[in-house]
């Protein structure tokens, strides 16, 4: 499942489910922080050549790319992935003018197919085995989010350590052994993993309880627009982007019955055979044949279906194979993403101005340094809310503050 944001009101009740959506400033600041991060491992390294705590990207399994590369393949493009350098270059050729979603589909799909970054102890590893494969960097480290994780804090120590050093001070206490910092490593890593695991679990969660107390067949909001990126045997797996939902729908049920589309795009329950190919699976039944393919969008009802033994878990029916009316044209998100951007300058260029007029200096910034709001911390979090807001709340927004 992707990231998702459930908007509650006063009452505590989720009122829409909320993806989460990239901002051209996130990218800065994600670059941002990626180039203090690898210089900080290196600055580590160098101090601490055998127990510097430093995150590693093995290159993943080639075989692991076949669904990723047939998947474009059925839509007309060629993924190279011989190389990290040659897969970006690919994937950022492989885009749809139409249907920006397939290259989206792509990227993720590149994502799920490489193995999983991990901490680890330079003592433990040979030097070239320290290489991030995802960022295309020799060293890398986590430095910039100590409130997050806690190899941030072990990093900002042995940092301060080699400042220090440099500095020609001696270490009062011994640093740990490559042992020690290769425990510590694989603890944080279990933890991390459990941590991923929560999270997903977590939007899990709160995407059955907002469905939950829905009538599936007479609420609008639990219809939507899916996109088809992968074929298996009875079904298929769909994206929803209105709600970051990845869930497969299945074109056969328990009692052997297949889906059949009628004349106006409806689909329904019949016997009949199913078949599947490498890029499309087809239904035959008294009406018909019908055909699904990779990115082909269809519209489908979401219920939830309740177990006392089990969690509840989302259930996802194609009731028609066309895109449904609904669905936001992308055009307008850009739009208001722009929207949003703009606004966000506006009010760093007022924080400026009032910065300006304001020369005096407060005793927390006088003593710690720390400026009073609205600050770039103030304005980073305000951008963070607004991406993940929906579309119609971003545009009030900006209409208001106009």
């Amino acid at each position: 499942m992707l990231n998702t944001r459930a908007q509650l009101d006063e009452d505590r009740n989720i009122t829409a489910l909320v993806p989460r959506q990239s901002l051209e400033v996130h990218e800065t600041v994600a670059e941002c922080m990626i180039y203090a991060n690898c210089w900080v491992a290196r600055k580590i390294q160098e101090a601490f050549p055998h127990h510097a705590l430093l995150r590693r990207h093995p290159p993943p399994r080639q075989e692991l790319f076949s669904q990723l590369v047939n998947t474009a393949k059925a839509r007309g493009f060629t993924i190279d992935t011989r190389t990290n350098k040659a897969l970006a270059d690919s994937l950022d050729r492989a885009v749809a003018p139409q249907d920006p979603l397939v290259n989206r589909l792509l990227r993720m799909m590149a994502t799920q197919a490489m193995s999983q970054a991990v901490y680890f102890s330079t003592g433990s590893h040979p030097e070239d085995q320290f290489y991030h494969y995802g960022l295309a960097l020799d060293r890398y480290t986590h430095f910039t989010s100590p409130i997050r994780r806690y190899a941030d804090i072990v990093v900002h120590r042995l940092l301060t350590a080699a400042l220090a050093i440099e500095k020609g001070a001696e270490l009062v206490k011994a640093q740990c052994s490559n042992k020690d910092m290769e425990e510590l490593a694989e603890h944080i890593n279990s933890r991390n993993r459990a941590a991923q695991q929560a999270q997903s679990s977590s939007v899990g969660v709160f995407q059955c309880l907002f469905f939950k107390e829905r009538d599936p067949q007479q609420d609008p909001r639990c219809v939507s627009d899916a996109i088809i990126y992968s074929i298996r045997d009875n079904g298929v797996l769909v994206f929803i982007p209105e709600y970051g939902v990845k869930a497969p729908v299945y074109m056969k049920n328990k009692d052997c019955q297949v889906v059949s589309v009628g004349s106006d795009g409806s689909c329904e329950w019949q016997s009949g055979t199913i078949q599947r190919f490498s890029d499309h699976i087809s239904t035959t039944s008294n009406c018909g044949s019908a055909i699904f393919r990779l990115f082909d969008h269809i519209t489908v009802r979401i219920s939830v279906i309740s177990n006392n033994f089990h969690a509840n878990t989302l259930n996802l029916e194609v009731i028609s194979n066309k895109p449904h009316l609904s669905a936001a044209p992308q055009q307008s998100y850009s739009h208001n993403r722009n929207q949003v951007v703009q606004e966000v300058v506006r009010l760093a260029e007022e924080a400026q101005e009032k910065a300006a007029q304001k020369p005096k200096f407060s005793k927390e910034e006088r003593e710690f340094r720390q400026s009073r709001t609205p600050n770039l911390y103030s304005l980073m979090e305000e951008v963070r809310e607004l991406a993940l807001m929906d579309l119609d709340t971003i545009s009030q927004i900006c209409a208001t503050t106009a």
